[in-house]
């Protein structure tokens, strides 16, 4: 009788968490990233969708650096999250590219015009996430 509770429970909890944390959903194609950043999309592929489609970061109107750290650090303390600090600054330095140089880009693309590929210099940072530190607010996401 406890061992049918106990199934039944550990049951629902799995359902729960599969669909709270399901697929990875919109991610991009890798090819179309200059091949510094592959590994840095990979690492945000792999870490973010555990919990969120990856449309969710891709398609918030985030602009700063600022916020993506503050967005990382809270995540960072997300149960099950698996980011770690090297994680954080290439997730980051994803974000910074694809915020500042990809939408730039499409945007760009039509209405016509070009964009120089370029990431500011706080994302390359290894210490951009420690810049961050682990007090941040935790009510900023995307």
């Amino acid at each position: 009788m406890r061992s049918d509770l106990l199934r039944t429970v550990l049951a629902a909890s799995s359902l729960v968490w599969i669909v709270a944390c399901g697929g990875t959903g919109a991610g991009l194609d890798a090819a179309r990233l200059p091949a510094s950043m592959r590994a840095p999309y990979r690492r945000f592929e792999a870490r973010c969708s555990r919990c969120h489609s990856l449309s969710r970061p891709l398609s918030a109107p985030v602009q700063s650096v600022e916020h993506w750290q503050r967005y990382l650090a809270r995540m960072r303390r997300m149960p099950g999250s698996g980011i770690n600090q090297g994680d954080a600054a290439m997730i980051l330095e994803f974000l910074t590219y694809y915020t500042t140089v990809m939408r730039r880009e499409e945007e760009a693309q039509s209405q016509g015009g070009e964009v120089l590929e370029t990431v500011p210099s706080e994302a390359r940072s290894g210490d951009a996430m420690a810049d961050a530190g682990e007090t941040e607010r935790s009510d900023d996401a995307p």
